[in-house]
């Protein structure tokens, strides 16, 4: 997907709609490199703390899947109807 700028300038847009939540995956991992740098800390603790293992955080990227889009709507009812796991 290309953006226009004012001036003319062609962009890439680094977020696709329907992408499957893989840009929000690696904007999540870039501020967990942020973070790792800033309180100076090794980035794999850092994702560990957020995604349990950088391999599950790995393996979420590469799936490329996000869940049904009305996957939220089915979890708002259910813990409402009190059929959390």
């Amino acid at each position: 997907m290309r953006i226009i700028t004012a001036s003319g300038k062609k962009l890439l847009s680094s977020s696709v709609v329907g992408d499957g939540g893989a840009s929000w995956r690696l904007k999540a991992l870039k501020r967990a490199r942020e973070q790792a740098a800033r309180e100076g800390r090794r980035l794999e603790d850092v994702v560990e703390e957020r995604w349990g293992s950088l391999g599950q955080f790995a393996v979420s990227v590469a799936s490329r899947t996000a869940a049904p889009s009305r996957a939220h709507l089915h979890a708002i009812r259910d813990r409402k109807r009190g059929l959390t796991e």
